[in-house]
């Protein structure tokens, strides 16, 4: 085919990109973390909540370990979550870098690719932002971008709530 006449872009064999999710409901799922207890995001509703979805062979995934403890030690108390998503190759050493770093936020253990391949994840880390109504709001934040970010957004969460609650209290 001569590519002069071709219009538009090539087709993405790789799917949508994670861009593509912001604006758009986050995808709900059902599974058990490490713990043993039923995760699903839907519980979270009413929360921000960051989808981070990592390994611990993944050297981007460890340098931003350090940004999302702090984060997390920030605004856990308002309505903030993080839940992890590890594609490592097995438990034990999955198990064994959370007691080591002291992770305290759930973790499922994605043995099966199932929840990458609902968000479409074909890189790590890869970071889905999600607003206390269940939208993606952004997607692969590090660093400094991220705690900005969370900042925001659990300020916009806490003024929402805080206007719902008024407009009860007035009823």
């Amino acid at each position: 085919m001569d590519t002069s006449e071709r219009k538009g872009k090539e087709p993405n064999p790789f799917g949508k990109p994670a861009s593509a999710f912001v604006g758009k409901p986050a995808k709900d799922f059902e599974v058990v973390n490490l713990k043993g207890e039923k995760l699903s995001l839907a519980e979270y509703r009413g929360q921000v909540v960051l989808l981070d979805f990592w390994a611990t062979w993944c050297a981007p995934c460890r340098a931003e370990m350090p940004h999302l403890k702090k984060t997390y030690a920030k605004y856990r108390e308002q309505d903030f979550e993080i839940i992890g998503i590890s594609r490592d190759m097995g438990k034990p050493p999955l198990e064994a870098y959370i007691a080591q770093e002291e992770i305290t936020w759930p973790q499922y253990w994605d043995a099966d690719n199932r929840i990458c391949n609902l968000y479409n994840v074909r890189s790590f880390p890869s970071t889905f932002l999600i607003d206390g109504e269940g939208v993606v709001r952004k997607t692969n934040l590090r660093g400094h971008r991220l705690e900005t970010a969370v900042a925001a957004l659990v300020k916009e969460n806490a003024a929402k709530k805080a206007a719902e609650k008024a407009e009860t209290d007035s009823q």
